[in-house]
């Protein structure tokens, strides 16, 4: 939507950006997670499977520490420590995003 707005004595035109509330599934949540270890891990991408650990991809404790970064930038939500330290494999992974993301009323 294109919106102008007065600023001055001008006229300056903005973009409005529009916001659009998407819940997700499980399913999707899975998929944009193994996305992110595929882009993200080290070791051989053909090793990651639905039920892979981290260690098994060659990732130690602060290549998991900036994965959950990453993933929680992508999702635009912050977990608490507690909740991160559980973060250990794909299934650990899906699991805590998708219980965060389903308490805040973004997942289903």
């Amino acid at each position: 939507m294109f919106v102008r707005a007065l600023m001055g004595m001008g006229k300056v035109p903005y973009y409005h950006k529009m916001q659009y509330s998407t819940v997700l599934t499980k399913i999707d949540i899975e998929a944009k997670i193994i996305e992110q270890i595929k882009a993200f891990s080290k070791g051989d991408k053909t090793q990651l499977k639905k039920d892979s650990k981290f260690d098994e991809l060659k990732m130690d404790s602060l290549d998991i520490v900036e994965l959950v970064c990453e993933i929680e930038d992508s999702f635009g939500i912050d977990l608490t420590n507690e909740e991160a330290e559980k973060v250990l494999s794909v299934p650990s992974a899906v699991d805590v995003f998708h219980s965060f993301l389903v308490k805040n009323n973004k997942a289903k």
